[in-house]
């Protein structure tokens, strides 16, 4: 019997290779939906970002007043961090 030979993977399954080695941006995920905070804050760090998730307002406030946050994405708005 010849050795079955699989067809070559589709590029699009292909494992994921980010495109930046690294990024200095630190984004702050503010989403009290945590199958979509999971969701974007796997991508963000699939492009090598550094991410943090919280899930209220009072969380949001206390990691700004706590950390270097370059932009906020809250409630489907992206605000960037200018203090």
């Amino acid at each position: 019997m010849a050795a079955q030979v699989e067809p070559p993977m589709p590029e699009w399954m292909s494992p994921y290779t980010p495109t930046a080695t690294t990024t200095d941006m630190r984004i702050l995920i503010a989403e009290n939906d945590s199958i979509l905070a999971n969701g974007l804050s796997c991508s963000l760090c699939h492009d090598s970002y550094a991410v943090d998730v919280v899930s209220d307002d009072s969380s949001a406030d206390s990691a700004l007043q706590c950390q270097s946050i370059d932009l906020l994405r809250q409630r489907n708005t992206l605000h960037p961090c200018l203090f």
